[in-house]
């Protein structure tokens, strides 16, 4: 069972998507990686999609510091991302 103190780069696709869904509860109704390429290398992307009137989370670990990050900071980019987006409507 993942704690959210295991880094992004240990962790497969599914594992992350579950635990951050998981624990975004009700207001995550997707979430989904993409996969690219450019000059550095292969990085994936992670979408997070909220009900409306939330937009869709991107999120690119394309280098070391992003694929150093646990799941708990993770998470609270994309909550403190939000509360953003609120406090602009």
């Amino acid at each position: 069972m993942l704690t959210g103190n295991e880094k992004i780069k240990d962790l497969n696709d599914n594992d992350i998507l579950n635990w951050l869904c998981n624990g975004l509860g009700a207001k995550c109704t997707k979430g989904y990686f993409e996969h690219a390429n450019n000059h550095l290398g292969k990085y994936r992307i992670l979408h997070i999609e909220f009900e409306k009137p939330f937009t869709t989370h991107r999120i690119s670990f394309c280098n070391d510091l992003a694929n150093n990050k646990t799941l708990k900071e993770i998470k609270s980019v994309i909550l403190w991302s939000r509360e953003e987006e609120t406090c602009r409507r």
